[in-house]
């Protein structure tokens, strides 16, 4: 799209970025985990086993591709989240 002309700004992982885009870093990010107070599985400490367990939501910015960094990081120690 950007080659195209139909986009003009796009913000990405610099993982997603084509090698011809001219690209800068904008910030580092860091994943939280988020639950309700006094979640009974939710507790300082918790396992990378017990995080993809848990029931989660994926948020997917092109409409269909339900997997992130996260996602690639689980599996490469054996693990996938329960979506």
């Amino acid at each position: 799209q950007m080659a195209r002309g139909d986009v003009d700004l796009a913000l990405m992982t610099p993982q997603a970025a084509s090698p011809g885009l001219r690209t800068r870093h904008l910030f580092d990010e860091r994943y939280v985990l988020i639950g309700r107070r006094k979640h009974p599985r939710l507790r300082d400490g918790i396992t990378v086993a017990e995080f993809a367990e848990l029931e989660q939501v994926i948020v997917s910015l092109d409409g269909g591709s339900f997997a992130t960094p996260l996602d690639s990081a689980l599996a490469a120690l054996g693990h996938k989240r329960n979506v």
